[in-house]
Parts: C-alpha cells; structure tokens; sequence
C-alpha cells in the first residue's frame, strides 16, 4: 500500500498570482505598486452687486457678493472686499453663500470700483473667483432748516436761524437774497446755524426771500425759498401847539413823526373838537397845520397821522384856549392894538380875519374907544402928510381910517391894510357901522 503526500504551495507560487492580480485591476506589470488619480479644482462664479451705482457724498454703498459652484451650491470660504484695489473688509460666507458689506462712506467724488474676491476654506477642492463692480459718487444734495424766532419790523433787525445740513457742507458761503440783490452772506460753518441779522430795509408786507448755498467739492449748490411777512414800524406822533390863542385869531400846530427806517411820508389831519379843519403832507417827516380862528373856550387839538406803507398810525391830542373878545357883539369892525390884529364880526361871530395890521406910531397913537363909520373914499388922499395915498379909506375918528397901507411900517394913527383886506373891509363896512378899538400899541 502506497501513501499520498500533501504539499503547501510554495511562495513563488504566490508571488506570481499577485501580480498576474495586479495586471488584471490596474493595467501594470510586475510588483510596482498603483498611483492615485490627480485632483481638479471645482470653479466657482463670484456674481457682485453695488447699490446704489450713483449715490452722494457721505452716503454708504453696500456691495453684495454670491458665490457659487459650477453646480450652483454655495461652498464655505470668506469674501474679501476692495474699494479702489485697497481691503476694506473680508466677510466670512454663511451658509447662503452671500456676504454683504457697506463701503465707501468716505470715498470721494467721482468713479469707484469695488472688488470681491472668494478665497475658499482650507483643503476644499474649489477655486477662488472674483468680480468687479463701478459706482460713482456725486456731490451731496444739503437740506434746509429755518427758523424765525423774532417778528420782523421795517427799520429793526430780522432773525433768522439757517441750517444748510450736509455731510461736508464747510468751506462755503449762504446769501439771503431779495429779488437778485444780496441782503447778506455768511460763511457756512461745520457744524451749528447761520444766524442772518440783516437790517430791514424792504418794504413792509409779505416778501420772497431766496436762501443760496455755494457749494464745494463735497456738496453741491443749493437754494430754497423763504417768506418773511414784515410788519410796519410803530410811529411816534411828536405835536408842539400853543395852548392858548389871541382874541379871534388862529394858530401852527408843529407835528413830527419819529419812526424807524427811513422817513415817515403821508399826510397829517388836525380835528378841533372831533372834526377835521386842516391837513398837510409830511416833508422829512414834519409838518405844520393851521389852527383856525376859535370861538372863546377850551378845544381839543388831535393830530393824526395816516401812516404810510412802511409806517404805523399815530395820534396825539392837546389842549387850547381861546379868550373871549373884549369886542362888544354890536360892533362891525374890531381891532386889537396890543397883538397888532383886526377883524368883522357880525353879532359876536368873527366873518373875517383877523388880519394882521399896524397902528399909529408914538406921537401918533391910534385912539382906544368905541367909534361910528362916517365917511368912505376909495381913492382917497391924505391932506395932511403931503397927499399920500390913501386907498380903500374908511373913515371911524376924525381923520383915522382903515385903509391900504404897509403893515410894516407904523402909521401917524391910521389902521394900515393889506390890498385884499383894505378892499374887504372898504366892501363890507358902512356909514352908521360901529368899530371898536383897544389895547395899546406894543411899540
């Protein structure tokens, strides 16, 4: 009986089916040992926003980047964002696959460009990417605030409190213009109002004013309107009266109107009692107005001014006096020595005058008294003084009458006349009319 041997295979035997293995999977020969495949980075697409593309100065602009894979995934990784080619920000990338920034608040005027770039984390299969993007920055538009804390008055001081507001808006100037003409300018300061203090030279009334900003570098020019309403100016009504009057005569009231701004114009009315008797236009702000003759008693002078369009109203009041005439209520004519005055009456009330007159001089006094009209000549002549001339002569004492005569020059006892008031009295006196004369002479 035979006995059958087992054998292990041998090691050559093991060697060789390895490597015919080897052959078969990896295309190689021998025992070298299989490379690994090269890896690729996956691209990736970095799309850039800017809003706004056009903005002012000193106003931010965001920029937004989206990154993304070819397949449209968001890889993680970090943006970093440049204005100009300078890095203002790198902004790591959430899992949206977007960063966003602010940028550019300082930039200056004119054209910008933002870049983003897309780094990818560390030991990610992507690429970087990047995106450029221009925006342009134009000067700011400044806004207005303004304020009138006081009332404005013709002839005072306007207040207005101006804020030209803006992210830069010094160096710079603000002109408060009317109707093309500048009221004032003011350099625009950084930070704080411009306080306008002009004089208030316009006209009273609702005006249209213009605010004016210069400009700079930074911010541009502008303009807004502004309406002042400008009251008139209060007036001061200045009256000198005398506060009594001659037998039958009248009388100046003196008005002066002090006011603010320039000249007061306009008319000026003097009531006595309540009623109007005379009016005069102001000249460099006074003006005078007759008083009439009154009847004896206590008046009340008002003067009152109308105003003007850049001056108020004002009144004043004052009191007179007239005396009660000594002239007794029968007689025609009176004549007052002592104020040089003369004047017709008829049953107490004065028809004409008085009118200023002269009497006879010293060594020729006119007599005092009550006398009758006896005698009228029209183109008498005087037999005792060499033939003088006489005219309009109505004769009341002897050789003494009214007539035409200087009222300059003293008389030897007769009642010189003006033209107009010898004519009226020669018309309206007769025979058989009484004259009464008193007082005594002043010179």
């Amino acid at each position: 009986m035979s006995t059958r041997q087992h054998t292990r295979p041998g090691t050559p035997a093991i060697l060789t089916l390895i490597a015919l293995v080897a052959v078969v999977l990896f295309g190689g020969s021998g025992m070298a040992a299989a490379a690994g495949p090269t890896v690729v980075a996956q691209p990736t697409t970095t799309t850039l926003t800017v809003t706004p593309t056009a903005r002012g100065y000193g106003t931010a602009t965001v920029a937004r980047a989206v990154v993304r894979d070819s397949g449209q995934h968001a890889r993680p990784g970090s943006v970093r964002f440049y204005l100009d080619q300078a890095l203002v920000a790198t902004v790591a990338l959430p899992i949206s696959g977007i960063a966003s920034v602010s940028i550019g608040t300082g930039a200056s005027v004119g054209r910008h460009v933002v870049r983003a770039v897309y780094v990818p984390a560390p030991n990610l299969a992507v690429a970087s990417s990047r995106a450029d993007r221009a925006f342009d920055v134009t000067r700011a538009r400044p806004t207005w605030y303004v304020s009138v804390p006081l009332p404005v008055v013709f002839g005072g001081k306007a207040a207005l409190n101006v804020v030209v507001n803006g992210p830069k808006v010094s160096p710079g100037t603000a002109s408060l213009m009317l109707g093309g003409r500048t009221i004032q300018k003011l350099a625009v300061p950084s930070s704080g109002p411009l306080k306008f203090r002009p004089s208030v030279s316009w006209n009273a009334g609702r005006a249209n004013f213009t605010l004016t900003y210069s400009g700079n570098a930074y911010t541009a020019p502008s303009s807004r309107p502004v309406v002042l309403n400008t009251a008139k100016a209060a007036s001061t009504l200045n009256l000198s009266a005398p506060t009594s009057l001659a037998y039958g005569t009248g009388g100046i009231v003196r008005v002066g109107i002090t006011s603010a701004g320039t000249k007061a114009t306009g008319v000026v009315t003097l009531f006595v009692d309540g009623t109007a008797r005379s009016a005069s236009r102001l000249s460099a702000g006074a003006a005078a107005l007759t008083i009439p003759a009154l009847k004896a008693g206590r008046h009340t002078l008002t003067a009152q001014y109308a105003g003007d369009s850049n001056h108020g109203t004002a009144t004043r009041s004052a009191t007179i006096t007239a005396p009660a005439t000594p002239c007794p209520v029968s007689a025609r004519a009176c004549v007052d020595l002592t104020h040089s005055v003369t004047w017709l009456q008829s049953g107490g009330r004065i028809t004409y005058g008085p009118v200023v007159m002269t009497s006879g001089r010293p060594g020729y006094r006119s007599n005092a008294g009550m006398f009758t009209v006896y005698w009228k000549d029209i183109n008498h002549h005087s037999s005792e003084f060499n033939n003088a001339p006489m005219p309009y002569s109505v004769f009341f004492d002897g050789g003494i009458a009214f007539h035409e005569g200087s009222v300059y020059v003293q008389s030897h006892g007769c009642i010189h006349l003006t033209q107009s008031a010898a004519q009226t009295y020669f018309n309206s006196l007769h025979v058989g009319d009484q004259v009464y004369v008193f007082g005594y002479a002043p010179y």
